[in-house]
């Protein structure tokens, strides 16, 4: 069973959660057991509006392993303690609380080896007005990571949390994200791309089952730079890395030219493409698997996994939505916990955080 944080009540994250539900009871999809972090009158309104029939049940933490039990007939929710008010396409600052509070116990859950986490998509502008410092997911679960992780100085250091867009088709990871591209050659350094790569690296033989992982790499400049034509980040920073990495043992091909790379002739030779910026990162899995992409963290000490959208606030409260990201958000947190599990240890993630 997966744990599953609300996102904002306003947007369609609540939607999918409950319409993906209402789908498995009634068989026309296949059943991916979760759990929702929400407040259940709040639950209980959005699917009266919505039209679908749904039982819910509250339960408490301790009874999440039991929780897929419960799933085929009712949708169990652990109840916040904070109140969601926000109505279909309305976000409002009161609800802030609740979301940060449903993240955070979501996150507890899985940093405790409990469960895996699904993230619904939030509104970040909302939250940074009301004091969020963060950049997003990935910035806030590295954050509480190494907090929780207390005096344990190693493993604060092993937290880095780093964004792989995940599908059937492609695997795809951004060296540098939410940064102005005007800012990316001086952000883009040999030492980030290489701690990037490891932590992919890594996470795809922990997690995927892939035993030796070959990374492309892509250039930063028109055609990776054509030996200087177009720039010399490709040669003095990029091509440097990936000497690093291979003389770690890493399997690597590139700087490859971003144009081309993820043709299909191209992108079966690579397990992973790691490149230079946001959207060299994001537009080719959007563009040929946008239902089915799956936003996955790595570097952390726990599986968070969330849906390839946003909250869509213009489509919220309505039936217009599609919940394939979803499903398999679901579905591949699920078998990032289970391949871990078969192949680790995770009890030294079951420690008593609530002190902390």
């Amino acid at each position: 069973v997966s744990v599953v944080s609300i996102g904002e009540p306003s947007g369609i994250g609540v939607d999918v959660a409950l319409l993906s539900w209402f789908r498995m009871r009634e068989g026309s999809e296949s059943s991916i057991p979760f759990v929702l972090l929400a407040d259940s009158e709040f639950l209980r309104f959005r699917s009266e509006l919505l039209g679908i029939a749904c039982d819910i049940q509250t339960i408490d933490e301790s009874a999440l392993p039991d929780a897929g039990g419960i799933f085929s007939s009712s949708l169990p929710v652990i109840e916040l303690e904070n109140e969601l008010r926000g109505g279909p396409r309305s976000p409002s600052e009161l609800d802030c609380a609740g979301i940060l509070e449903s993240i955070e116990r979501g996150a507890r859950l899985s940093f405790g080896g409990i469960a895996p986490l699904v993230t619904l998509p939030i509104q970040k502008n909302l939250l940074r007005k009301t004091g969020f410092v963060h950049t997003g997911h990935t910035d806030y679960l590295g954050y509480l990571s190494r907090e929780w992780l207390g005096d344990d100085a190693a493993a604060q250091q092993d937290v880095y949390p780093v964004m792989m867009m995940s599908s059937s088709v492609l695997r795809t990871v951004p060296v540098t994200v939410h940064v102005p591209f005007r800012d990316v050659p001086t952000v883009l350094t040999t030492e980030k791309i290489v701690k990037t790569s490891r932590v992919v690296h890594d996470s795809l033989r922990r997690y995927f089952g892939i035993e030796s992982p070959c990374l492309g790499f892509s250039g930063l400049n028109p055609h990776a730079g054509e030996g200087g034509n177009f720039g010399d980040e490709d040669s003095e920073i990029i091509e440097p890395a990936i000497s690093i990495l291979e003389g770690d043992g890493v399997r690597c091909i590139g700087p490859l030219s971003g144009d081309s790379m993820f043709a299909e002739s191209v992108r079966g030779s690579y397990d992973v493409a790691i490149c230079m910026y946001h959207d060299q990162a994001l537009i080719a899995p959007k563009a040929l698997a946008f239902d089915e992409t799956v936003n996955v963290t790595l570097g952390l000490p726990f599986v968070r996994t969330s849906p390839d959208h946003g909250t869509a606030l213009d489509r919220a409260g309505t039936l217009d939505i599609s919940t394939k990201s979803f499903l398999c958000s679901l579905e591949l947190s699920q078998r990032m916990f289970a391949h871990n599990a078969s192949q680790h240890d995770t009890s030294p993630n079951k420690r008593d955080i609530q002190k902390r």
